[in-house]
């Protein structure tokens, strides 16, 4: 399923490089940029309770796009100008009944950058 009016993300990937340590970390200034139409995106909020006197803070997205969207855990998107991480394992809705895949549910959580 596409949304008619739905939005053009960019997704990110990185490859791996050796880091100073001999470990394994993400290029991010090396990574490739794909766009990817037809995204819903909706606010998240924190998973664990707050007491009725504390607001709800904003964590991230949550993404829904078409089926065939390249996304992996690894990969950050940018939406709206801002890069978020893929949180987690990437969600694809699928009916057991009818194989109907209408796409795929992403959590995304906001990118930091220190600068300096």
């Amino acid at each position: 399923m596409r949304f008619a009016y739905g939005e053009t993300a960019v997704i990110l990937r990185a490859p791996l490089v050796a880091g100073p340590y001999g470990n394994e970390g993400r290029d991010w200034n090396a990574a490739t940029r794909t766009d990817s139409p037809g995204w819903g995106f909706a606010p998240r909020t924190p998973d664990e309770s707050t007491t009725s006197d504390s607001p709800s803070v904003i964590v991230g997205l949550t993404g829904y796009g078409p089926p065939d969207a390249d996304v992996l855990p690894t990969d950050r998107m940018e939406v709206r100008g801002e890069v978020y991480e893929v949180e987690g394992e990437v969600g694809e809705w699928r009916s057991p009944l009818t194989g109907w895949r209408p796409g795929l549910e992403v959590a995304l959580r906001r990118v930091y950058i220190a600068e300096g």
